[in-house]
């Protein structure tokens, strides 16, 4: 039996590292660690490849910050969109929204109140979606956001922007 490193791997497959671990933090990929390293076995990685091992759905935070009633978008894929990211089984999913808000961004903020919470059953994913409220930083501070694009937008301009999804969100619970 084989067995390949997750950077090993993620050349192997022609995917990024960082896929890789997300997919090993978030349960689709079974590893090892093994001291620094998580290990894939071949057994493993051909269930992987078959989507045997997506026994439960992905977990995603959205967060809705808002400052002076203007709402904080990120500009990712080319599209503005709310700061989200992947959280982990268990974890709590206020907590989730301000580090991944801070990771984004780099703005702290407090998560207040999830406004939604809905099981995606065709993307397999469950969104939470957590009203924030800024509490400081303009994201100059952490190093690797320098590239990173946000901005605070007023009602009339992200009603033009969001899709339907995030929007009723809004307009229902905040």
């Amino acid at each position: 039996m084989n067995y390949y490193s997750a950077k090993t791997l993620a050349s192997k497959i022609g995917r990024k590292y960082r896929d890789i671990l997300d997919e090993i933090r978030n349960g689709m990929l079974v590893a090892t660690k093994v001291g620094g390293t998580y290990v894939i076995s071949d057994e493993d990685l051909k269930l992987y490849k078959r989507g045997r091992l997506i026994n439960e759905p992905r977990r995603s935070v959205f967060c809705l910050v808002f400052q002076k009633n203007k709402l904080l978008l990120v500009y990712s894929a080319g599209n503005w969109v709310l700061p989200h990211g992947n959280i982990k089984k268990g974890a709590d999913c206020f907590i989730g929204a301000e580090y991944v808000c801070l990771d984004k961004t780099g703005i702290h903020c407090k998560g207040e109140d999830l406004l939604k919470r809905f099981q995606d059953k065709k993307e397999n994913i469950t969104k939470f979606f957590v009203r924030c409220n800024y509490v400081f930083g303009n994201g100059k501070s952490v190093k690797h956001l320098e590239n990173v694009l946000y901005s605070w937008f007023k009602r009339s301009d992200y009603k033009k922007i969001l899709d339907s999804e995030v929007l009723d969100v809004i307009d229902t619970y905040v």
